[in-house]
């Protein structure tokens, strides 16, 4: 009988065991977020008073320069165990960078990836949330020397419940960035 080396768990739970989670806990969000007449868009919300915005709601940037947006959740008084949100954005004016999602108090990252003008990030918490979060911070790259951009939440963004899981997403808030030279 072979024994296992003191690092033969480790191996196990990063190659079998980690993965497999986190395959559960993106496949319990994703089917929640495009399962039919329960998922939200933002322009038909459903009751709620949540609100998600990208801070600074106006900031400047010169072309080649790197421009920090924050994600916030805002409960307000509800208790919320999970967030998605897809960010917008103009590719031809700004280059995505990174995105630093899912920290404290949230804990789990279902998802954070960009692609072709979209930023998706989906955060839970076992424990849930009450009050004010940071779902993530996004980092661009400004391409253009004039004119301005709108960062914008995009269809399909939710905030869930921990009791009942429904959205109780009540509103978004956009961000603008000015080009100058």
């Amino acid at each position: 009988m072979k024994r296992l080396r003191p690092y033969g768990y480790s191996r196990h739970f990063s190659t079998f065991i980690a993965p497999a989670f986190g395959l559960l806990i993106f496949s319990v969000l994703g089917v929640y977020f495009l399962g039919g007449s329960r998922a939200a868009t933002v322009n038909a919300p459903a009751a709620g008073s949540a609100q998600l915005v990208i801070s600074p709601a106006t900031t400047s940037v010169a072309a080649g320069q790197p421009v920090k947006l924050t994600i916030e959740l805002k409960t307000d008084g509800q208790r919320a165990n999970a967030t998605q949100a897809n960010v917008s954005y103009p590719a031809d004016s700004l280059e995505y960078v990174r995105s630093e999602a899912c920290q404290a108090p949230f804990g789990i990252t279902a998802e954070n990836r960009a692609d072709n003008g979209t930023v998706t990030i989906a955060c839970g918490s076992i424990d849930g949330i009450d009050g004010q979060a940071k779902v993530a911070t996004v980092t661009f790259k400004a391409k253009r020397g004039s004119g301005k951009a709108t960062v914008s939440f995009g269809k399909g963004t939710t905030v869930l419940s921990q009791e009942g899981s429904k959205n109780i997403l009540g509103s978004t808030g956009n961000a603008t960035i000015n080009f100058v030279q």
